[in-house]
């Protein structure tokens, strides 16, 4: 077997797994001001990211809160209705 491979217990030797560069690999060849700015701009993303759902949670609990006040309110009216002999809607 070759030093690079390695065996896995089936019998058979794999080659080690290729070593690929990540976008975000601090060796890249991108400018140092540019790699600075695009990992703040990659900040600021995920923090409006949070925002975003944190505000979304803000919204579906806000319309739930209308969608339970609108039932109390639609019951409130049935029974008025009901007591006062009027035609149910």
């Amino acid at each position: 077997m070759e030093e690079r491979e390695r065996e896995r217990g089936d019998g058979y030797a794999y080659p080690p797994p290729a070593r690929s560069r990540s976008p975000m690999d601090p060796a890249s060849s991108l400018p140092e001001a540019l790699a600075g700015t695009l990992g703040h701009i990659v900040g600021q993303l995920d923090v409006l990211t949070q925002t975003m759902s944190l505000l979304e949670e803000r919204l579906t609990m806000n319309e739930d809160k209308v969608n339970r006040i609108v039932a109390i309110i639609g019951a409130a009216a049935t029974r008025s209705a009901a007591q006062n002999g009027e035609p149910g809607q």
